[in-house]
């Protein structure tokens, strides 16, 4: 409701497309396709948890690279740093909550300390830095 993307929980029937945000459901992991589709797996959790947004970052890197924008939002552990660090690898960007904002620092804290991070920005000005972080990545493959 705050910023300008679309965001919905992932359907089977979902594809990605500009200016849609998809958030995986509870208990499946979100993967992409090639062709812009989406799967939704229920493959065994990887960091101990599923969806876990290591298999969605690692399929977003395969697929998209520097067209990707990674966003690591509060949760605990270091779940997304490795999918987050294959993004930054393929000429994505990776956006990370600041402390102050995050109810649980661990996943952004991870992201932050592996030097992974574009930028770091409090909740409430994340729909900006998502916004502005996609508008340079679609002016940088112009």
């Amino acid at each position: 409701r705050v910023g300008p993307l679309h965001v919905k929980e992932a359907g089977r029937s979902d594809r990605v497309s500009v200016g849609m945000a998809l958030l995986a459901r509870g208990g499946l992991h979100l993967c992409l396709q090639q062709d812009g589709s989406i799967r939704l797996s229920d493959a065994p959790p990887r960091n101990h948890v599923r969806p876990a947004v290591d298999v969605t970052f690692e399929h977003a890197a395969r697929w998209f690279g520097p067209a990707s924008v990674a966003v690591i939002l509060t949760g605990m552990g270091s779940d997304g740093t490795v999918g987050a660090r294959r993004i930054k690898a393929r000429g994505g960007m990776v956006l990370a909550e600041a402390e102050e904002s995050c109810v649980v620092y661990g996943m952004p804290k991870s992201a932050i300390e592996a030097g992974i991070v574009d930028r770091i920005a409090s909740i409430d000005q994340m729909p900006v830095a998502v916004s502005e972080a996609v508008d340079h990545v679609a002016q940088t493959l112009r």
